[in-house]
């Protein structure tokens, strides 16, 4: 093999590796931008949440349980966020979902939809009631059931380019096959 070809190789290989990464980093975008709406909210869909989730499935090699923590410190950080909240709930939800990998990646996109509702749906009640207990105060449950909704609703699109960037990927090697 020509070395002017497998330099050109091993760069497309790491051009390709980098786009789940880059992904990732804008679903951390918009999970920080709120979406606003004509009946006087403004709502923060959970992007990463999808983006922790899919990959948990799919690629779990590829979101290593250092970087959920840190990609969650750092979104505690940016949201003023009692600082650990969500870098506990995606760990989590990365190792339940890791280990629930082969029943889900065994299931249709409705199941995969359904069962993130409801990772979407207690990770983020969990969220509300501990930032309400840390705050001594309450707070109202409205904008994160209209969060969740805004999650459900996204996530089949948000699936599409996260299975896209999937299916452009190398094939992992067989030792990390499960």
């Amino acid at each position: 093999m020509n070395p002017a070809t497998a330099i050109a190789e091993r760069l497309a290989l790491l051009c390709r590796m980098l786009v789940p990464y880059a992904l990732l980093a804008v679903l951390f975008i918009l999970n920080i931008v709120p979406f606003n709406f004509i009946a006087g909210g403004s709502f923060k869909a959970a992007f990463l949440l999808m983006g922790v989730y899919y990959w948990s499935i799919f690629r779990p090699t590829l979101l290593p349980v250092w970087l959920v923590f840190v990609c969650g410190l750092l979104l505690d950080l940016l949201n003023f966020y009692p600082p650990g909240l969500n870098a506990l709930i995606f760990v989590t939800v990365r190792w339940l979902v890791s280990d629930s990998r082969r029943f889900l990646m065994a299931q249709g996109f409705a199941m995969l939809w359904l069962v993130f509702g409801l990772v979407a749906a207690v990770s983020q009640s969990l969220q509300w009631l501990i930032y309400a207990l840390l705050s001594h105060a309450f707070v109202p449950f409205l904008p994160v059931a209209a969060s969740m909704g805004l999650a459900m609703a996204l996530f089949p699109l948000v699936c599409i380019f996260l299975h896209m960037t999937h299916k452009a990927l190398p094939n992992p090697p067989e030792k990390f096959v499960s």
